[in-house]
């Protein structure tokens, strides 16, 4: 259902329907029972999807496998309890958190930005935060459910208008990215693929993809295939 809402609402945004036509738009475009079901229940499920906290040593396995160089700068979007940000280079980094009154999608950093790197939502807020991570940084990194980043159009599009291409996709198990609920309750792990991709402003050199799901001790292997848009026609 997760992939249903995020088909659906990205391609509403691309559209000029109001807000009180969109049961019949769905019904119309898509023939989709139960999409529209009401702002209170989406409300919930957005929070239930976003407030979610990364923990455990992944954050630190991710950054340190990033060629960060020594005068890059770093920013992590969704700061949450900071697991990333806190493994990000010392005196090279910044923020926004919504709670704590740092709107990323308004907050203005004042220089140039080398990697964005984050633990986003996974529900309909990734979209606004995927476009401007890709508009105002060179490299971003998300930690997120491989159909959230890449599942739609809309996303697709996001990166490409940016002039960026995905390079690497690791993929990871569930239980190493330890995610907690605001209560501290350990998020159960999901069918869904879970990944950190890579895109890179510029970048021509094909998809790597890298296989964490063995655990930690394992030799990382790469793949490297043929550079060519995922979905053709999105340029």
């Amino acid at each position: 259902m997760a992939s249903v809402w995020a088909a659906i609402l990205d391609d509403w945004a691309e559209t000029d329907v109001a807000v009180s036509e969109i049961p019949t738009w769905i019904a119309r475009s898509r023939g989709i029972r139960a999409i529209y079901d009401g702002e209170d229940t989406l409300k919930t499920r957005r929070d239930q999807n976003d407030i979610v906290y990364t923990a455990g040593a992944l954050p630190a396995r991710i950054v340190a496998h990033l060629p960060i160089g020594p005068a890059d700068f770093c920013v992590d979007p969704c700061r949450g309890r900071g697991a990333f940000y806190k493994v990000l280079p010392e005196g090279r980094r910044d923020w926004c958190e919504l709670k704590e009154g740092r709107n990323f999608l308004t907050y203005e950093f004042g220089r140039h930005i080398n990697w964005m790197v984050t633990n986003p939502p996974f529900s309909d807020a990734y979209l606004d935060i995927a476009a401007r991570s890709f508009t105002i940084s060179d490299n971003v990194v998300f930690l997120v459910k491989l159909a959230v980043a890449i599942g739609t159009y809309a996303r697709h599009r996001a990166w490409r208008r940016a002039g960026h291409n995905l390079r690497e996709i690791i993929y990871i198990r569930w239980e190493d990215a330890r995610f907690l609920t605001e209560d501290g309750t350990e998020k159960l792990a999901e069918g869904f693929v879970l990944a950190a991709l890579w895109w890179q402003r510029h970048w021509t050199g094909g998809i790597w993809e890298t296989d964490w799901t063995e655990g930690e001790d394992r030799k990382l292997q790469s793949l490297l295939v043929p550079a060519a848009p995922l979905c053709p026609g999105l340029r």
